[in-house]
């Protein structure tokens, strides 16, 4: 078990020796009942999937509003935040009905070049709409370290 300064647990090691692209430990932890894993740094958290997601998912027509993710590729998992900042994580799924994705990486001629396109978003998403979609879809939910309560640095805890 990982715990904080506060020795409030953190989540349950998974994996001691990290993964290849984070070398870091890997722990899970239930946050708001789902299970979420991801790295415990010294001082802080990383995702325990090196990228954002290529696609996003919109209920509107123009990628607008809160961006879902396919659940079945993310169950578990956390991710770096769409928006660049900080952890995100896959949330209850329920079903839903999807009229644009978001794609990345595209550059803007690949882009403008696709059917159904809405628009390029700067430096590498493009916005493709025109469909209708329905199925299971999870919201894009945040990790928050303040949120959780959790206090670097952290330490593992061995009996």
């Amino acid at each position: 078990m990982f715990r904080d300064a506060n020795d409030a647990p953190v989540g349950l090691v998974i994996v001691l020796d990290g993964s290849a692209d984070v070398s870091s430990p890997e722990v899970i932890r239930r946050i708001d009942n789902i299970p979420v894993r991801f790295h415990v740094l010294p001082d802080g958290l990383a995702a325990s999937i090196p990228s954002p997601p290529g696609e996003l998912a919109y209920e509107s027509a123009d990628c607008s509003g809160p961006p879902l993710v396919n659940p079945t590729l993310f169950k578990f998992k956390s991710f770096p935040a769409p928006d660049g900042g900080g952890i995100a994580y896959a949330g209850p799924s329920s079903s839903r009905t999807v009229r644009s994705s978001l794609l990345r990486p595209y550059r803007v001629d690949q882009c403008l070049n696709l059917n159904g396109v809405v628009s390029f978003a700067f430096p590498d998403r493009c916005c493709i709409g025109g469909g209708t979609g329905i199925g299971a879809f999870s919201p894009v939910l945040t990790l928050d370290m303040d949120t959780l309560g959790l206090v670097p640095p952290f330490h593992l805890d061995v009996p």
